[in-house]
């Protein structure tokens, strides 16, 4: 008897969550620009500067959101984002070489969010799962950054949603300071970063 009694309110909850639409899955994807910004930093292997005022990238990832009423939400999601750093080596005498290192990030924000119309407005914390690199350039010199993934980033955005096709713009940045570790060669030193923020623009699908 409590296996029906529970059966039926479990078919009850399913039926409503499917009629509320309270539960609703996407995916997204697009573009992102940001700075990576610090001191020059002077080693033995070579000095080291950042060489872009802006570093590009894309992103793609997958989204769950829970409306808790219709009209306010929270919106965990899985994504890959990518960043192209650029930066000076140059040894004394010699003249300057570059190197590329493409950032490889899985992340996990959690937003939390409320509509008005079509419009939504979201915020939260974005934690780093793990990082990977791919560095490539004219330098020789082994170039490599070490990421704290225990950093924790805060986010805002704004979408509008066309039928469950929307468009966002997201703000990312970091709440305090960070740091990298950075090898050039077989030298370490820990380098505090200045600017280390990220303006997402993403087109998505929810479903």
């Amino acid at each position: 008897m409590k296996r029906l009694i529970f059966a039926g309110l479990g078919l009850l909850l399913a039926h409503w969550v499917a009629e509320a639409q309270v539960l609703k899955f996407g995916a997204r994807v697009g573009l992102n620009t940001g700075i990576y910004d610090f001191e020059q930093v002077y080693t033995e292997a070579g000095t080291v500067v950042p060489v872009a005022d802006r570093c590009g990238g894309y992103q793609l990832g997958a989204m769950m959101r829970l409306s808790i009423p219709q009209f306010l939400y929270i919106q965990p999601e899985l994504d890959v984002l990518t960043r192209d750093l650029a930066f000076g080596v140059k040894h004394e005498g010699e003249p300057m070489q570059y190197k590329n290192i493409r950032v490889v990030r899985l992340e996990l924000p959690v937003m939390v969010g409320f509509n008005i119309a079509a419009a939504h407005f979201f915020a939260g914390p974005v934690w780093h799962l793990s990082t990977r690199q791919h560095s490539r350039g004219s330098s020789s010199t082994p170039l490599e950054l070490r990421f704290d993934d225990n950093d924790v980033a805060a986010m805002a955005g704004a979408a509008i949603d066309f039928d469950g096709i929307f468009m966002e713009v997201r703000y990312m940045r970091y709440l305090r300071q960070t740091d990298v570790e950075m090898r050039v060669s077989t030298q370490r030193t820990m380098v505090d970063v200045a600017h280390d923020d990220m303006l997402q623009i993403s087109f998505g699908v929810l479903f």
